[in-house]
Order: structure tokens, then C-alpha cells, then sequence
């Protein structure tokens, strides 16, 4: 099970990597962070551990894309009592100007 739960774990950081790439692009464009993930108006990535959407969390200059991964962590920072990261997340700072 763990083979499979480190692959999911790798699918999850490539697919949150694919629309953090995605919300940089629209910050680009309209010079502004999107409000939602569906101001981006294309199929995006779903969470391979829920099927849907990744979670989008934007701060006033940044920005993260996260998973739940495999523990189903509501919070992307999540740890076990190992200390090992429970979601997958992909942050974004404000860039340089």
C-alpha cells in the first residue's frame, strides 16, 4: 500500500504543480490572482485522492495549490505523529516586480 500511496502522493504534487503554472499564467495576464480556480476556464487536474477539485488558497500577493493526499488532511500542512506531511501543497509568493 505504500508504493501506491507515494504514487498517488507524486500524481498529486504534479497535477497541484500544473495549476499553480495555470494561476501564474492568469496572474500575468489580468495582472491579479483569480478569485476561484474556475476563473481559469479550463479542465484542470482533479485531486487524485477525492476526484475533485484541488484546493486554491490566494493571500493578498500569493497563492497555493494543495491535495489532501492520502490522509485525507483538511489542512494541506497537516503532519503525523512521525511528522510526516499528511497533503501535498505547491506555494506560490508574491514575484519579484
Amino acid at each position: 500500500m505504500e508504493r501506491m500511496e507515494r504514487a498517488g502522493q507524486a500524481l498529486a504534487a504534479t497535477r497541484a504543480a500544473r495549476v499553480a503554472i495555470a494561476v501564474e499564467r492568469y496572474r500575468r495576464r489580468q495582472g491579479k490572482l483569480p478569485a476561484s480556480l474556475t476563473a481559469l476556464a479550463s479542465p484542470l487536474p482533479a485531486d487524485p485522492f477525492t476526484g475533485h477539485d484541488l484546493l486554491y488558497q490566494r493571500g493578498e500577493d500569493s497563492f497555493g495549490v494543495a491535495s489532501i493526499g492520502p490522509a485525507r488532511a483538511a489542512d494541506a500542512r497537516a503532519v503525523d505523529e512521525r511528522g510526516r506531511p499528511q497533503g501535498i501543497s505547491v506555494c506560490f509568493p508574491r514575484p519579484d516586480r
